[in-house]
């Protein structure tokens, strides 16, 4: 019966990898472009995020706006999805990592509100006790100061009253 499992499990991990290149078309196209060979210290992350993980999302970890890491779901030994991912660093230690994740089911980005300081060879989390990142709560508003309906804690751009200028 475990074996019987095992098998179940490492076929849907067989099939989802063959699909990565369906999932990583729709998240953002400069998550494509990461190339982890010009770095030099990685560290394992094991994560999930608050609210479920879809078989189309895309994780991406960054140290101030520079991607780091970029993976896709991936099935669990217990069959959930996780996301199985290496983030990368020049330095052995002390980056601050953040975290995006790209959602197939709303197609758009969210950025997550945990982060992890970097230490080369640490594991985050693992396949039967991840991480759990949760997104920000989403407030559409006016995102430009120069509008007169502006929202300072807006972080999905809505719509904008800027004044007319006579040009």
């Amino acid at each position: 019966m475990i074996i019987n499992s095992i098998f179940k499990n490492l076929y849907k991990t067989c099939v989802l990898f063959v699909c990565m290149q369906v999932a990583f078309a729709d998240s953002p196209a400069s998550w494509d472009d990461f190339d982890a060979t010009t770095y030099q210290f990685q560290a394992a992350v094991t994560a999930t995020v608050d609210g479920g993980v879809g078989s189309g999302d895309v994780l991406a970890a960054f140290a101030g706006d520079e991607l780091r890491g970029v993976q896709g779901a991936s099935v669990t030994p217990s069959g959930d999805l996780a996301f199985l991912m290496q983030v990368y660093s020049n330095t052995s230690s002390g980056d601050e990592i953040s975290f995006k994740v790209y959602s197939s089911a709303d197609n758009a980005v969210s950025d997550l509100n945990e982060t992890i300081s970097f230490v080369s060879g640490e594991n985050y989390g693992d396949a039967f006790s991840p991480i759990v990142l949760s997104a920000s709560t989403p407030i559409e508003g006016c995102m430009d100061s120069a509008a007169s309906n502006y929202n300072p804690d807006a972080n999905i751009a809505g719509c904008c009253d800027l004044p007319c200028v006579d040009v």
